[in-house]
């Protein structure tokens, strides 16, 4: 099992919005051109919302890969309306891709950077940024760290 932290960048897609009408979210779709065809079904990811136009970075979700990454995914019915840069996305269905359920979202409560740089064991943690090309691996010590700080500050 892998675990990876994936970047969710507002400047493309309104992943808050997405999560303000959806809640937690039965599926949704990831893309990444790093790491290509490496995560597998049951692999599990934080979604990591990027800066984009906004101030602040955070995690925002845990989700659970519920399929293989692939090339040629296409967006869900329901992501449709929250994609800001169609030129992205025509160029997305060319990357590789995978589906995640999501297992707790906590979109107006995240994770931010800043706190989570604080904590033992992730310190060094460098999150996604365009450039990193949206897709981060973690260590196993990193991915409970994780755990650790979301069980203790967020109930799940």
């Amino acid at each position: 099992m892998n675990y990876w932290l994936a970047q969710a960048n507002p400047t493309k897609f309104l992943i808050i919005e997405y999560y303000a009408k959806y809640g937690n979210p039965d599926t949704q779709n990831t893309w990444h051109s790093r790491y290509a065809g490496k995560v597998r079904t049951d692999d599990k990811v934080f979604c990591f919302k990027s800066k984009g136009d906004n101030t602040w970075r955070a995690i925002l979700s845990l989700e659970e890969v519920t399929c293989n990454a692939t090339k040629g995914l296409k967006l869900l019915p329901q992501e449709e309306e929250f994609v800001i840069d169609r030129k992205a996305q025509d160029r997305l269905s060319k990357e590789w891709g995978f589906t995640t359920r999501t297992v707790k979202a906590f979109p107006y409560n995240p994770i931010k950077e800043e706190d989570f740089k604080k904590y033992p064991g992730l310190r060094d943690l460098n999150a996604p940024t365009p450039l990193r090309r949206g897709i981060f691996h973690l260590s196993r010590i990193q991915w409970e760290s994780l755990e650790d700080l979301i069980r203790r500050t967020r109930c799940v």
